[in-house]
């Protein structure tokens, strides 16, 4: 497995996730929709939350064999009038992510290895969103040379 760049893996987990007609945040991952300047419709953010060796040697060759653990979060706008009908929705969009994301394809899959771990859905404070957080381990290696 060659080396591959995290930020490269996050920018084509990305790319994948636009083709299903949701819009990046431009905000941290981790502060989307804490506050009203970063919430909308369809919004989403990606980042990792932790890397971690797999063992092994550690040579300029071969890179560091790494897990990497990668949140997407999804911002999806309450139908006041039918919320069970905005949140059937929500839960085929959170699916949808989930297929395109381990869907094993190029270019994504070049190089790592990705595992669906959990989901989970929240409400906003004022019941206007719900917030989507899918978990993933993404194996690959860290080039050392």
């Amino acid at each position: 497995m060659a080396a591959k760049k995290k930020s490269l893996i996050r920018q084509q987990i990305r790319d994948r996730i636009l083709t299903l007609g949701y819009t990046e945040s431009y905000t941290h991952w981790e502060s989307i929709g804490r506050s009203g300047q970063n919430v909308a419709d369809k919004k989403f953010a990606i980042g990792y939350s932790s890397t971690t060796d797999n063992g092994g040697r550690q040579r300029p060759l071969e890179g560091i064999d790494c897990s990497s653990d990668c949140t997407v979060i999804v911002l999806i706008k309450i139908n006041p009038h039918n919320q069970v009908q905005t949140y059937d929705a929500a839960l085929d969009g959170e699916e949808a992510i989930i297929k395109v994301i381990t869907n094993r394809s190029t270019p994504l899959y070049n190089d790592i290895s990705i595992r669906y771990i959990n989901s989970s859905q929240t409400l906003t404070d004022k019941n206007e969103f719900i917030i989507i957080t899918i978990n993933f381990t993404i194996r690959h290696h860290i080039d050392l040379s």
